[in-house]
């Protein structure tokens, strides 16, 4: 019986293992998108401002941002890429966005289309923009603090607390010993 189970589990196994690798490396590779978002939109939005268009803001940040994140450098230039090759701005954004699966970069790209659309300012955007994520962030990195505290008291309880115990009444329960000892 346990050979059979063995046998069924090490034939289930390895069909399920692509499928996790990949999903660990999509969250991994998102996770990475999440973080430097924030800092190319800072980036954007000073290139902007100082009046580079965004085509070659866009491409002047994806050069730099290469040094810091490989994969959203990678991300960037792939839309360049499309964009050289003729596709409209806001169709290769979109594609980024849907190729990463990471939803800020899908955010970005309406905050484009839209400024693009309606005339707005594009600097002045992407600085609202940049700081809506960092809020985020910071509200996302509370929260992972908050949860742990929670993670701790089980370590704290099975290795800390019984060393403290023991120093605590140690020594009591010595002197106590020897008191009966000595009766």
């Amino acid at each position: 019986m346990k050979k059979t189970s063995l046998i069924a589990i090490a034939a289930v196994v390895p069909f399920f293992l692509p499928n996790l690798f990949v999903l660990y490396k999509v969250r991994k590779r998102q996770a990475e998108i999440q973080q430097f978002l924030p800092d190319v939109v800072d980036l954007l939005e000073i290139c902007v401002s100082s009046g580079i268009g965004l085509d070659m803001a866009w491409n002047i940040v994806s050069e730099e941002i290469h040094h810091v994140s490989a994969v959203l450098g990678t991300a960037m230039d792939l839309s360049n890429f499309e964009m050289h090759l003729g596709a409209a701005r806001t169709e290769a954004m979109r594609n980024m966005a849907v190729r990463t699966g990471a939803d800020q970069l899908s955010s970005l790209a309406a905050i484009l289309v839209q400024s693009e659309r309606f005339g707005t300012s594009v600097a002045l955007a992407l600085k609202e923009f940049a700081a809506s994520m960092r809020e985020e962030q910071r509200m996302t990195t509370e929260e992972n603090a908050e949860k742990m505290a929670v993670k701790l008291i089980v370590p704290m309880v099975l290795c800390v607390f019984p060393a403290v115990i023991i120093v605590t009444i140690g020594p009591a329960a010595i002197n106590i010993a020897r008191s009966f000892v000595l009766r």
